[in-house]
């Protein structure tokens, strides 16, 4: 059995008219047209997930093996 899950987004007007008439050029519905869309950005983006171990843009990488210098110390005061 098929499950559904809602989600509800806000689109702002030019948004919506966008959608609706990209949707109406390939002869689907909207919600076919949003539904393919966020399918073709999660096969494009699939392989990026699964191999970026979980670490964001942005995040520092303390231990990058790559980068790793072992003549580097830490000192610490407690």
């Amino acid at each position: 059995m098929k499950k559904n899950h809602p989600y509800r987004i806000k689109l702002s007007p030019k948004q919506k008219r966008d959608i609706e008439l990209c949707a109406k050029a390939n002869g689907i519905s909207a919600n076919r047209f949003i539904k393919d869309a966020i399918t073709q950005h999660l096969l494009l983006h699939k392989s990026e997930a699964s191999t970026n171990d979980h670490v964001l843009r942005n995040q520092l990488r303390l231990f990058d093996p790559d980068n790793f210098n072992q003549d580097v110390q830490l000192e610490l005061d407690l």
